[in-house]
């Protein structure tokens, strides 16, 4: 009978912590990149490059993609089919001088 209360104050230790913890937590990474603002925005920019930098990518090599649309414009797409990464798509939205935007 003993461990039935053992479980049971598990149980509600487990749930009490779970509605305490917060409702939602965000992961950030930073890196300095020591070339010209110009420079990194035309590389990110330019979804031909998608492929060297995305660490999802690299995680399934034989994951197929195609690229359509001109760098930089809005509607430049990378579209990408995996067993390991899914199927999915990122459509540059538009730029400025400081952010990238995609969807």
């Amino acid at each position: 009978m003993i461990i039935v209360y053992i479980l049971l104050g598990l149980i509600v230790t487990l749930l009490l912590a779970a509605a305490l913890m917060p409702k939602s937590f965000s992961v950030e990474k930073s890196l300095v990149i020591r070339k010209p603002r110009t420079d990194v925005m035309g590389f990110v920019g330019n979804l031909n490059h998608y492929s060297q930098w995305n660490p999802w990518q690299k995680m399934d090599p034989t994951a197929k993609s195609q690229i359509s649309g001109n760098p930089m414009s809005a509607g430049h797409l990378y579209h990408w089919e995996g067993k390991k990464i899914g199927i999915g798509e990122l459509r540059f939205l538009n730029s400025d001088t400081h952010h990238i935007h995609f969807d």
